[in-house]
């Protein structure tokens, strides 16, 4: 494999001989949001391969986003360190004119929201089975999302 791998799938395990890779996140948990936040725009990438799976993920992800009813200010140091560019939370803390130690907090905060968010929805945690068959390209790994369950 490539660097240019999945945050999460760093994390996952090799399945069927190296040519499948399952990555849970659980979704009722910070940490599993976070991690599934870094990897979005990488599954985001599957949507226009005609990935429907992939496409349920980040619908119930930005849904999720919308009901966990974030503060301006978390809403803002979300997007920054979340958002397409990913900032550092230093730099978004320069970028916003705060603390790093308040974007952090803000950052807890706004995770903590979503993560009661799939807790209501009785979310646990999503395994997504990725088929290696396909080649490594610029944003990652070029893999069909072939299975997502619940727990």
């Amino acid at each position: 494999m490539t660097i240019q791998i999945m945050r999460g799938l760093e994390e996952g395990k090799e399945i069927n001989n190296n040519k499948q890779f399952r990555v849970s996140y659980a979704l009722d948990d910070i940490k599993g949001v976070r991690i599934l936040l870094k990897d979005r725009f990488i599954i985001s990438n599957r949507r226009y391969k005609g990935d429907t799976k992939a496409s349920d993920i980040l619908l119930d992800l930005n849904t999720a986003i919308e009901r966990a009813n974030l503060t301006k200010r978390q809403a803002q140091t979300f997007t920054l360190v979340y958002g397409y560019k990913q900032f550092p939370q230093q730099k978004a803390s320069k970028i916003l004119g705060i603390s790093q130690k308040q974007v952090s907090s803000h950052l807890q905060g706004a995770l903590t929201k979503i993560a009661q968010v799939y807790k209501d929805w009785k979310y646990s945690e999503i395994v997504i089975k990725i088929s290696l068959d396909h080649s490594p390209c610029e944003y990652g790994w070029e893999g069909d999302v072939v299975e997502n369950y619940f727990r």
